[in-house]
C-alpha cells in the first residue's frame, strides 16, 4: 500500500516502504498528486480543472503537455495501476492502492473518533510547501490548511469535553491546550471550557488554563482576552475563594456547613427568550446578511460602477454572480418570489465552497446604483455591466412571467467577457404561495449546467439542501430589510424595533432559516440599554448555536466575528476566512484589518484588481486613513481627491482631503478647500466645522502651530456667528481647548455635564473628561485627578468603559503624566479601542515625543 502523509512532515512511500524522492523533489507532480488525493477524493478530475489550478499561465497545448509530464512522473514512481481513467479527459486515484493521512483524519472526525483523528493530525497540511505560478492551487491549499486546522481544533475541544465526562481532567486540560495551539482565538470555547472544568471540580486547572490562554494572546497578538472572558474567569476565581472558605469551615465542623451551590454558567440569563423551535428539520436557503444601509451606501457610488469601465476588466473564471430575477408579471406582490429565486441559487453555490459567489445584497446595491443614475440594467448590456463591476466570469439571470393563470420562471447562464450563453434552463411553473418545489428544481438545473463547465460536484451539491425557507418566513425577512419593492428600490426602511421583531418572527416561522438570526445580530440596537443589547445578542446566539449545522462556512465565520464585537483579533481572523470563501466579504475583511491596525493589509485588500467595484464607496475612508497612518500622505491626497471626483457633491469626502493637505503642510490649498467647505453647510460629517477640526488637529500634530491655531479661531468664530438655537457649544469647547482658552472651555463642559439627562452617560462622561483636561490646563491637578478617578469608578460596560479609560489617558497626558497615559492606553487597547482612535487626541498630543507613547501608538501591521 502506498502511504502519502501530508499532515506535518511530508512523506511518500511506495508499496515496499521506500521513500519516493522523485515525486517529493518536484513541486508540480507533488501538487498534482495532492489534488488527486484530497480535492474531491472519491470522484474523477477533469484535465481542464487540473490545468487551471496548476498551469494557468500556459496556453492550452503547453499546459496539457506539462500535465502529461507530471502524470508520467507519478506513474513511474507509484505504478500505472494507481490511476484510473474515464475516457480521455477524466482521471482519479485508486483509493484501494493509496492511503492518505488527511483523508483518514477527516473520516475519523466524521465518525467521532476524535482521539484517533488527533493522532493523525501531526501538523498543517503540506507545511512549508509552495508552488510558484499556480495561484489557483495555492488558494485551494491555503483554504484546505485552514479548514483542516479548524477541524482538528474542533475535534480537540470535543475530545476534551469527553474526557471531562469520563473524569480524566488532566488529559482534558492537555487536549484543550492542543485545541488552543491549533486555533488560539476562539474565546467562546475558552469560556465554555473554563466553566465546565470549574463545574467539574478542578477550579485550579480552569484558572491555569485561562492564564496560559491569556499569555498566548499577549505573546502572539499583543492583546488581552475579551471582557466576557475576563468576566467568566472572575466568577470562577470567586467560586474558588468561596470554596476554600467553605472547606476551611468544614474542617472546623464536618457536618455543620451547607453544601456548595451548583455552578451556574455566568453568561446565561433567565429572562432571555428564543424564537420557538418548531416544524420539520430542513436545511436553510437564503443567506442575506448585508444590511439595507449597505445597500444604500452602494447606491450612492454610481460613478464607481458605471464611469470609465476599463475594456480590460479582469474576470475571475470561477466567480459567479446571480442577478436579481426580473418580475415581469406586473404584480408587485410576486417580487419576493423573484428575490427568493436569486437567493436560493446563490445559497446553493455558496454552500459548495467550490466557486466564489457574490451575494444578492451586493447585486441589489449595484442595481440600485444603476437606477439612481437613470440607466437601469437590462438585457446583455446590463449583464455585462454587472459582471464587470463584480469581476465575475459567470452570470446567472432570470425572469418571472405571467402565463394565463400560472406564473412561469426561467433562467440563463452566460460566460464573460463575451456574454456567451452557456445554456438556457427550461421554463418552470411556480406556485406563488409555495414556490419551494419549483425553486428546488430550478437550482438543480442551474447547478447541473454549471457543473458541466466548472466542477462535476456542483451537480451533487444541488440536491443536498432539501427546501428553501417557507414563503411566509421569507416575506417577513425581506419586509424587515425594507426591500419589498422592485429590484433596487426600497419602500422605506422600518424602525429598528420593527426590524428586530420581523427578524425574530421570520426565524420563528421557519426554524431552519438562519439569515434573519444573523441579520438580527447586525442590526443597530442604540434604542436599547447595554444590558438589553447583551441579553438580546446572547438569546440569538444561543439559538444559532443550537442550529450550527445549518450555517454555511461563510455564515459560521460571520457569526464568529459577531459573537464578541470587542475581540478585534478574533473578528479579523474570522472575516479573513469568510473573505477567502466569498469575495463580497472583502469589504468587511478590510474593516476588520483596519480595526486591528493592519493598515498595509487594508490597502492591499482595497486595491485588489478583482475587488467587486460596488464594495468600494464606503472603504474610501479606510484607504485614505490607512495611507495616512503609514505616512504616505501624497498617496493619501491622491486617493482623497479621486474619492471626491467619483462622488461629486458628497461632502463627507472633503474632510478626508483636508487631513492629507494639513499633513503635507500645503497651507494655501488647505485654506482654499476649507473655504469651499463653508459653502456646503455643516449638516454631515466632513463639512465645516468638522472638516476644520480635522485640519486644525492635523496641523498642530505636525507642528504647524500658528496655522493650526488660526483654523480653530475660525471654527469658534464660525459657530458663534450662527443663530443661538443652532450653535453647538460642545464643538466650541473642543476648539477652545486646542486654543488654550481653558477657563472658557471648562465652563462649557461643566454646564454640559450638569445638564446631561438619564441615558446620556457616555456624553456626560465625555464632558466631564474634557472639563478635567481644561482644569489640567489651568494647573488644577486636584480637580483633574478627581474627575479621572470618578470616571474610573463609574459602572460602565462595553464601549462606554473603554471610552472612559481612553479619556483617563487623555487627562493624564494633559497633566504631563505620559507614563500614566501610556498605561491607560494599553488598557483601552485591550478593551477594544482601535489604534486609529489614538491619533490627534487632545491630551495625547503632549506625549507624541514620548518613546513609550510612540511605541504603543505604532500600528501593529
Amino acid at each position: 500500500m502506498i502511504e502519502f502523509r501530508t499532515l506535518g512532515t511530508l512523506e511518500l512511500t511506495d508499496t515496499d516502504g521506500q521513500e519516493v524522492h522523485s515525486v517529493v523533489a518536484q513541486p508540480k507532480p507533488l501538487a498534482l498528486l495532492t489534488l488527486l488525493v484530497l480535492h474531491h477524493p472519491d470522484g474523477f478530475h477533469r484535465r481542464d480543472t487540473l490545468l487551471g489550478l496548476l498551469w494557468p499561465e500556459h496556453e492550452d497545448q503547453r499546459a496539457r503537455h506539462a500535465l502529461s509530464q507530471a502524470l508520467h512522473v507519478l506513474r513511474q514512481a507509484l505504478g500505472e495501476g494507481v490511476f484510473l481513467k474515464r475516457g480521455q479527459e477524466e482521471i482519479r486515484i485508486d483509493r484501494g492502492r493509496l492511503r492518505c493521512d488527511a483523508v483518514e483524519f477527516e473520516a475519523a472526525v466524521a465518525q467521532e473518533h476524535y482521539e484517533a483523528a488527533l493522532r493523525l493530525y501531526r501538523g498543517d497540511l503540506l507545511e512549508g510547501f509552495f508552488v510558484s505560478e499556480a495561484h489557483g492551487f495555492e488558494r485551494w491549499l491555503g483554504n484546505e490548511r485552514l479548514r483542516l486546522q479548524e477541524l482538528a481544533a474542533g475535534a480537540a475541544w470535543k475530545l476534551a469535553y469527553q474526557r471531562i465526562e469520563q473524569g480524566e481532567l488532566v488529559e482534558a486540560e492537555r487536549t484543550a491546550q492542543r485545541a488552543l495551539s491549533l486555533v488560539a482565538t476562539d474565546e467562546s470555547e475558552v469560556r465554555r471550557f473554563v466553566e465546565v472544568m470549574a463545574s467539574a471540580g478542578d477550579r485550579a486547572a480552569a484558572v491555569r488554563f485561562y492564564e496560559k490562554f491569556a499569555e498566548r494572546l499577549r505573546d502572539e497578538y499583543e492583546v488581552e482576552p475579551a471582557p466576557e472572558t475576563k468576566q467568566v474567569m472572575e466568577v470562577v476565581r470567586n467560586r474558588t475563594k468561596s470554596a476554600q472558605k467553605v472547606g476551611e469551615a468544614g474542617l472546623a465542623s464536618k457536618h455543620g456547613g451547607a453544601p456548595e451551590a451548583a455552578a451556574v454558567p455566568v453568561l446565561q440569563s433567565a429572562k432571555q427568550k428564543e424564537p420557538a423551535v418548531s416544524g420539520r428539520p430542513r436545511k436553510v436557503a437564503v443567506r442575506w446578511t448585508a444590511t439595507a444601509a449597505v445597500v444604500t451606501v452602494l447606491a450612492v457610488a454610481v460613478g464607481l460602477i458605471f464611469r470609465d469601465r476599463a475594456p480590460g476588466t479582469a474576470f475571475v473564471p470561477d466567480r459567479v454572480v446571480v442577478a436579481l430575477f426580473e418580475n415581469q408579471t406586473g404584480d408587485s406582490s410576486l417580487t419576493p418570489v423573484a428575490m427568493l429565486a436569486a437567493d436560493w441559487l446563490s445559497d446553493g453555490l455558496a454552500q459548495t465552497g467550490m466557486v466564489e459567489v457574490i451575494t444578492p445584497a451586493a447585486v441589489l446595491g449595484a442595481f440600485a446604483a444603476a437606477e439612481s443614475q437613470g440607466t437601469p440594467w437590462s438585457g446583455s448590456g446590463g449583464t455585462l455591466a454587472l459582471a464587470e463591476s463584480m469581476h465575475a466570469g459567470l452570470v446567472v439571470s432570470g425572469r418571472l412571467y405571467r402565463l394565463a393563470n400560472d406564473v412561469m420562471i426561467r433562467a440563463d447562464v452566460v460566460r464573460m467577457p463575451g456574454v456567451t450563453v452557456l445554456g438556457a434552463i427550461d421554463p418552470l411553473i411556480v406556485a406563488p404561495d409555495d414556490p419551494g418545489p419549483a425553486l428546488d428544481t430550478l437550482r438543480q438545473r442551474v447547478m447541473g449546467l454549471l457543473a458541466i463547465h466548472l466542477d462535476p460536484r456542483l451537480a451533487t451539491w444541488a440536491t443536498t439542501v432539501q427546501r428553501p425557507p417557507t414563503y411566509e418566513a421569507y416575506r417577513e425577512f425581506v419586509a424587515g430589510l425594507g426591500l419589498l419593492a422592485t429590484p433596487g428600490r426600497a419602500l422605506g426602511l422600518p424602525t429598528q424595533v420593527e426590524r428586530r421583531e420581523r427578524m425574530v418572527r421570520s426565524a420563528t416561522l421557519d426554524t431552519t432559516f438562519m439569515a434573519p438570526l444573523i441579520h438580527a445580530l447586525r442590526l443597530d440596537k442604540t434604542d436599547m440599554s447595554y444590558a438589553e443589547r447583551m441579553e438580546f445578542r446572547e438569546s440569538i446566539l444561543r439559538v444559532i448555536d443550537q442550529r450550527q449545522h445549518l450555517l454555511t462556512p461563510v455564515e459560521a465565520y460571520e457569526v464568529q466575528a459577531l459573537r464578541a464585537p470587542e475581540d478585534r483579533i478574533g473578528n479579523y481572523q474570522a472575516m479573513r476566512r469568510a473573505a477567502d470563501l466569498a469575495p463580497d466579504r472583502l469589504n468587511e475583511f478590510a474593516v476588520a484589518a483596519f480595526n486591528v491596525g493592519r493598515y498595509r493589509e487594508t490597502i492591499d485588500i482595497l486595491e485588489r484588481p478583482d475587488l467587486p467595484v460596488g464594495l468600494r464607496p464606503y472603504p474610501w475612508k479606510l484607504l485614505t486613513v490607512s495611507l495616512h497612518f503609514l505616512g504616505e500622505h501624497e498617496r493619501e491626497l491622491e486617493a482623497a481627491r479621486q474619492s471626491r471626483l467619483e462622488n461629486p457633491g458628497h461632502r463627507f469626502f472633503m474632510g478626508i482631503e483636508v487631513t492629507a493637505l494639513a499633513a503635507l503642510g500645503r497651507i494655501d490649498e488647505l485654506e482654499a478647500t476649507l473655504d469651499e467647505s463653508l459653502a456646503t453647510g455643516r449638516t454631515t460629517e466632513g463639512t465645516a466645522p468638522l472638516a476644520w477640526f480635522a485640519a486644525g488637529n492635523e496641523l498642530l500634530w505636525h507642528g504647524y502651530e500658528t496655522e493650526g491655531r488660526a483654523v480653530f479661531e475660525r471654527v469658534v468664530a464660525h459657530i458663534r456667528a450662527e443663530p443661538p438655537e443652532t450653535q453647538d457649544s460642545y464643538e466650541v469647547g473642543l476648539a477652545l481647548l486646542f486654543l488654550g482658552r481653558f477657563e472658557e472651555a471648562r465652563v462649557i463642559f461643566e454646564q454640559f455635564a450638569s445638564q446631561a439627562t438619564e441615558g446620556l452617560e457616555r456624553e456626560k462622561d465625555g464632558a466631564l473628561a474634557f472639563s478635567a483636561m481644561a482644569a489640567a490646563g489651568l494647573g488644577d491637578r486636584e480637580t483633574a485627578l478627581r474627575i479621572s478617578a470618578q470616571l474610573g469608578a463609574a459602572e460602565r460596560l462595553g464601549w462606554q468603559r473603554a471610552n472612559n479609560v481612553l479619556h483617563r489617558a487623555m487627562i493624564a497626558g494633559s497633566l504631563g503624566d505620559c507614563a500614566g497615559a501610556v498605561e491607560f492606553l494599553n488598557e483601552a487597547l485591550s478593551l477594544g479601542v482601535g489604534h486609529f482612535i489614538i491619533h490627534r487626541r487632545y491630551g495625547l498630543m503632549q506625549c507624541r515625543d514620548y518613546p513609550a507613547f510612540q511605541e504603543v501608538a505604532k500600528p501593529p501591521g
